[in-house]
C-alpha cells in the first residue's frame, strides 16, 4: 500500500478496502506504523486531519503492542507520540471518531493520558485484567460512551478519565479494590444517577461526581472514607446522603447547589 508504507499490517490489501473496513480483529505485534493505520482507519491521521476512514470495530484482545516503527504515532505540540513494549502512549486514538467499539490487548498494562478523548462516537470499552495505569482525562468528552469496565488490577486511575462521558448512566466501582481515590472530575458531568462507593476508598477528590443527575450515593459496609473533598457532589439532584461516621473532613462547596438536598446522616 502506497498510503501505509512503513506497515506490514495490511501489505496485500487494497487502500478502498482498508478505508472501507467496519470491523477488524488485530492480532500478533503492533507498532507504531501498525497504530498509524489503525488512527487513519478510525478518521485521524498522524497529525490529527480527519480521514475518510469508518472503522467501527476494533478488537485488539489477541494483539501485542511493541516498541519500534517510524517515529510515533501521533505528532502534537511539537513531539511524536509513540508505544512500547504493552504500552499506549498518550493521545492514542484522540478524537478518532468513527470508532465505537473497542477492546484493548489482554497484556496491555498502560493506558497514558487522553488515549481516547473526544472520541464522539465511541459506545464501549473493553479494559483488560492487568491493565494497571488509567491516565488524565483518557476518556474525556466520550458523550456515548454507556459502558466500560474497571478491571481490579488498576493501581493508578487519574483526574478527569470519564469527565463529559455523558451517556455513562452506571458503571461498577465494586472492582476498583488496587485505588484508595476517585480523583479530581472522574465522573464529573457524566450521565450518572446511582453510585456504590467501595468500603477502600478514602478520599473522593474535587469535584469528582459534579454536575451530574446523581440522586443516590450509597456507601459499602465498613467503610474507609475520610475526605469529601471540594464541590466534590456539586450541583447534583442528591435528595438524601447518609455519610459514613469514618469521614473526619468534608471541603467547601462538596454539596454546593444539591438544590434536591434535604436530608443529611452523620
Amino acid at each position: 500500500s502506497t498510503l501505509f508504507p512503513y506497515t506490514t499490517l495490511f501489505r496485500s490489501r487494497d487502500e478502498n478496502e482498508i478505508l472501507d473496513t467496519k470491523k477488524l480483529i488485530v492480532t500478533g505485534e503492533l507498532n507504531n506504523d501498525d497504530i498509524r493505520v489503525l488512527r487513519y482507519m478510525s478518521g485521524r491521521d498522524e497529525y490529527g486531519n480527519l480521514t475518510v476512514g469508518s472503522l467501527e470495530v476494533l478488537d485488539m484482545a489477541k494483539a501485542r503492542i511493541v516498541s519500534g516503527g517510524k517515529d510515533g504515532y501521533y505528532y502534537r505540540g511539537n513531539w511524536w507520540r509513540g508505544v512500547g513494549d504493552n504500552y499506549f502512549g498518550s493521545d492514542i486514538f484522540r478524537e478518532c471518531n468513527s470508532l465505537k467499539k473497542v477492546v484493548l490487548p489482554t497484556s496491555l498494562y498502560n493506558l497514558e493520558s487522553y488515549a481516547f478523548t473526544g472520541c464522539q462516537n465511541l459506545e464501549e470499552v473493553v479494559l483488560p485484567e492487568g491493565l494497571t495505569n488509567v491516565g488524565y482525562d483518557s476518556f474525556r468528552e466520550c458523550h456515548k460512551l454507556s459502558k466500560i469496565n474497571i478491571p481490579s488490577s488498576v493501581t493508578n486511575i487519574y483526574g478527569g478519565a470519564f469527565y463529559g462521558c455523558q451517556s455513562l448512566k452506571s458503571i461498577d466501582l465494586s472492582t476498583m479494590t488496587g485505588v484508595s481515590t476517585i480523583p479530581e472530575n472522574m465522573f464529573g458531568n457524566t450521565g450518572l444517577t446511582s453510585i456504590v462507593i467501595p468500603a477502600n476508598i478514602t478520599n473522593i477528590g474535587n469535584c469528582a461526581f459534579s454536575s451530574t443527575p446523581l440522586k443516590s450515593v450509597e456507601f459499602e459496609s465498613g467503610s474507609r472514607l475520610a475526605t469529601i473533598s471540594e464541590g466534590a457532589f456539586q450541583s447534583t439532584q442528591l435528595q438524601s446522603i447518609t455519610i459514613p461516621a469514618s469521614v473526619t473532613s468534608i471541603n467547601n462547596n462538596a454539596f454546593n447547589d444539591c438544590r434536591s438536598l434535604s436530608v443529611v446522616n452523620y
